[in-house]
């Protein structure tokens, strides 16, 4: 297995607004889903197909962006896949989502989101969300 590749880019709209939750040990996570559509043809007619993907984002990073993942937003995510697997009632189950590592926000949601506008989200233009840079730190480096 240790030529396997887990590495995953998907682009699509948030479906709820993002929960902002933390771990007891304090690591903050922020979970959303986002659809992904795609037209396909069958028996000579066009029909949308819709999947839901759940991600998570951790530590740093939630916090920074959980203000602006908000229902409709469209969204560019990279990360890697984890499957969940419980058992319910006898059964087995299991559950496909993605760890997000880097992040964009496309766009501007499709309808006009009032909390959008307060929170100063621009809407003509792509936003890249990264964790905070050596700049953000106090300590003075010597070199």
């Amino acid at each position: 297995m240790a030529n396997d590749m887990n590495s995953v880019m998907l682009i699509g709209r948030i479906t709820r607004d993002a929960e902002l939750k933390y771990t007891q040990t304090g690591t903050a996570l922020c979970m959303f889903s986002i659809a992904i559509g795609k037209q396909i043809v069958r028996n000579n007619q066009r029909e949308d197909e819709v999947s839901y993907i759940d991600c998570t984002v951790w530590d740093k990073l939630a916090k920074a962006l959980h203000p602006h993942l908000v229902k409709g937003k469209q969204v560019s995510v990279g990360g890697s896949i984890k499957q969940q697997r419980w058992e319910q009632d006898g059964q087995n189950k299991s559950k496909i989502g993605v760890i997000v590592e880097k992040i964009q926000l496309l766009g501007d949601s499709r309808q006009t989101d009032h909390r959008s506008q307060a929170r100063g989200i621009q809407s003509n233009h792509m936003q890249q969300v990264y964790p905070p840079g050596p700049e953000s730190f106090d300590d003075d480096i010597p070199f």
